[in-house]
Order: structure tokens, then sequence, then C-alpha cells
């Protein structure tokens, strides 16, 4: 491996070259330069799930039947988005969508949690880099389900894959959308 920071390899993708290593050795560590490669990674798994739960808020401003604006003011508060689900789902009930509905949207809730874990650690946990070999890690302090102290490194494999996770969970979120939709629609067609 080269001492250069200027090149590095490693891609999981193709769409960055960042040098992500496999063991950690005592070495300096210092913050991320503020055009470092990593950091647009980073946005793309924020702006990931935050349209997720925009997904999700649509369906909620659907189903309390408002516009966009008032609805907002609801779901600003709601914090991430099993909360959003449990609203979605006490709606539905409510509304008195069918069995399949509800069960679709328990099933795409529990399968948030771990893609919901990994988008939190890679966006809060803080960046770091190796001033020598430009290896990328992130400083750990015991998250609840990972009990890792200190700086540890981080694999390309685990934020393409949390991508990909979150991909899935928002394309579900939008076929589920869509479901809710045309659900309400046949309500609305059988009222008088």
């Amino acid at each position: 491996m080269s001492d250069d920071p200027e090149n590095v390899t490693g891609s999981a993708t193709g769409s960055y070259a960042i040098h992500f290593a496999t063991s950690v050795q005592l070495r300096h560590w210092g913050q991320l330069p503020e055009d470092h490669p990593i950091f647009p990674i980073v946005g793309r798994v924020a702006s990931g799930w935050a349209h997720l739960e925009h997904v999700l808020d649509l369906i909620i401003w659907k189903l309390v039947e408002t516009n966009d604006i008032y609805g907002a003011c609801i779901t600003s508060a709601i914090m991430g988005a099993a909360s959003r689900y449990d609203v979605i789902k006490a709606l539905a009930t409510v509304r008195n969508l069918s069995k399949e509905t509800v069960d679709k949207i328990n099933s795409q809730k529990n399968a948030i949690y771990e893609p919901q874990e990994r988008r939190n650690r890679i966006i809060h946990d803080p960046w770091y880099i190796d001033k020598k070999t430009a290896e990328v890690a992130q400083f750990k302090s015991m998250p609840r389900k990972d009990l890792r102290y200190g700086i540890k490194l981080v694999d390309a494999d685990y934020i393409d894959k949390t991508l990909k996770m979150i991909d899935e969970r928002f394309a579900e979120a939008g076929k589920l959308r869509a479901r809710i939709l045309d659900e309400l629609a046949a309500s609305q067609e059988k009222q008088p």
C-alpha cells in the first residue's frame, strides 16, 4: 500500500475510491479534510433515509386527509421511521384498511431496524483518517448493539450493503403507499 494519501484504492461500487483497510494498528488519526470523498457517501446514506421517511410522511398525510403543509406540522414532530410506521398502522386500522395492508405495515416496520441502525452509525459516529496511510475509520463508543470502543475501520461493503438496504426499504414504502392509495380510492367509490 502506498503512503501517499493521493494514491488510494478500493471501491465496492466504483462510485468512490477510498481505502478501507482490514486491520487497525496504533496510528495517528486526524479529522478528515472537508473535501474527503467519504462525505458524499455519508450524504447518500442520509439522503436515502430522508427519502424513505418522506414517503412515510406522504402516506400519513393521505391517511389523515390533510394537505401536505398541515400534515408536515404533524410529521415533523415524529422521530424516526419506526414511529412513522406506528402512526401509519394506527391510521390504517382506524380507516379499516385490509389485514394484508396492516400486515405489510408491520413487516416493513420490522425490516427497518437494521438499516436504520447502520444509517445512524454511518452518520453519527465521527470519521477519522490515518494521516500516514489515508485509511478511513470511525470512532465507536459502545453503540447499543455493537459494543466496540475506539477507532474502528469501516468496510466499504458495509456502506454499500447499507445503501442497498435503504433502497430496498424505500421501494417497499413506495409500494405500500400505492397499495394504501388504491384501498382508499376503492373505499371512497363504495361510499354514497
